[in-house]
């Protein structure tokens, strides 16, 4: 028990310190005037520490947060939206490129952040493992982009692996940016040009102009048989035993390993969006603490009555409303411990200070949770409305 209390107040004190480094390197740069940051528009908001068990981990910790700090001061979110490309599938190229540009200029100004910045993408090269590469499908053209923006702009070497995955798409983005990166480079500074014209380039893309023409095609056939515009794609982890039920042919789900798909289909008014339009990134967080986040945000309440929350099952078994449903674990199955999601809750209450968060329950408040002060618990009982 003592290593582990040991280890957590470790954790602590290094998410301060680096909390402290992101404040001080993106308040105290000096940024030039046409950049003109909007500060009320940086969100100082989530960066996960919580696994520290080896090197690899801490070196993703200090550069997620040197990256944080860097967007929170170069990056402009009135200039990032108005910059957008035009097709909304290219997105995730768009923040791939402003990204590069905030980490190359705080590279450019400090060798400790450029270290860590490269430390942390030559790490994640090296790990970076694909079973299949025969074409392009085999590689997610994001995941091939990122590679491509970060040997040109980072100067960082790819390995065998990770060259293989970029030539199947290098032709395809040298045509449309090659020629402009020595613009681009010029300037980083000005988030307005760079991003502009990085979306003009995206926009001109003739691999994905194809593509869309080609998936609109099939979103328009889709539509006209289900009356619905957008998704959203579940997928659950299944033991083998279970997944035998669905079917005899579980060929169908080659590339999954042990996990299923189901769609729900979005109507008109249902409230759906991505957590990177919250917190800029998906923090991976379990759906309760991830509710609790996104409430507080949107809602800006004073106070929060967490009700049915109690985190621990009262026998050695799964005891989820959710338990034997499809998807879900079996009531035979272990209880799952409750750790990770005490710490994100901790976070959010230390995310909100001004917000009093009481949680309806019948015992005590986590030891991890005693160093906030606007945590309180009450029985249920005692709860009145």
């Amino acid at each position: 028990m003592g290593n582990k209390n040991n280890d957590q107040n470790l954790i602590e004190k290094l998410r301060q310190a680096l909390s402290s480094t992101v404040r001080v390197i993106s308040d105290e740069f000096n940024i030039k005037e046409n950049n003109k940051v909007d500060k009320s528009s940086k969100k100082f908001d989530f960066f996960e520490i919580d696994n520290l068990n080896t090197k690899n981990d801490f070196i993703k910790a200090r550069a997620n947060s040197d990256s944080t700090a860097l967007k929170k001061k170069f990056s402009n979110e009135k200039i990032y939206k108005k910059n957008l490309p035009i097709n909304s599938s290219l997105k995730s190229l768009y923040s791939i490129a402003e990204k590069v540009r905030y980490e190359s200029l705080g590279g450019q100004m400090l060798k400790g952040i450029k270290k860590n910045l490269e430390d942390n993408y030559n790490q994640i090269i090296t790990l970076k493992r694909k079973d299949q590469l025969k074409t392009k499908e085999d590689v997610p053209v994001s995941e091939a982009f990122e590679l491509y923006m970060i040997k040109k702009f980072h100067n960082i070497q790819l390995n065998s692996l990770t060259s293989k995955m970029l030539s199947f798409w290098e032709k395809d983005f040298n045509q449309s940016i090659e020629e402009h990166l020595d613009f681009l480079k010029k300037n980083l500074e000005d988030q307005n040009i760079y991003s502009s014209k990085f979306s003009e380039i995206l926009d001109k893309m003739d691999i994905f102009q194809s593509q869309d023409e080609e998936e609109n095609k099939e979103e328009n056939q889709e539509n006209e048989q289900n009356n619905s515009t957008e998704f959203v794609i579940h997928m659950s982890d299944v033991n083998k035993s279970k997944a035998a039920k669905v079917g005899n042919d579980l060929k169908r789900w080659k590339g999954y390993g042990t996990k299923l798909i189901s769609i729900s289909w979005l109507k008109d008014f249902d409230k759906v969006t991505s957590l990177t339009d919250y917190f800029g990134e998906d923090p991976g967080w379990s759906a309760g603490a991830t509710a609790l986040a996104i409430g507080v945000k949107e809602e800006k309440p004073k106070q929060v009555y967490m009700i049915g929350m109690d985190f621990h099952s009262q026998t050695e078994y799964i005891n989820n409303i959710y338990k034997d449903t499809d998807h879900y674990l079996s009531s035979k199955d272990p209880a799952v411990k409750p750790d990770n999601w005490i710490l994100q809750f901790s976070k959010v209450f230390g995310y909100h200070p001004n917000v009093e968060f009481i949680w309806v329950h019948e015992g005590h408040v986590f030891p991890e949770w005693k160093k906030h002060k606007n945590i309180k618990i009450i029985s249920h009982k005692d709860l009145t409305f």
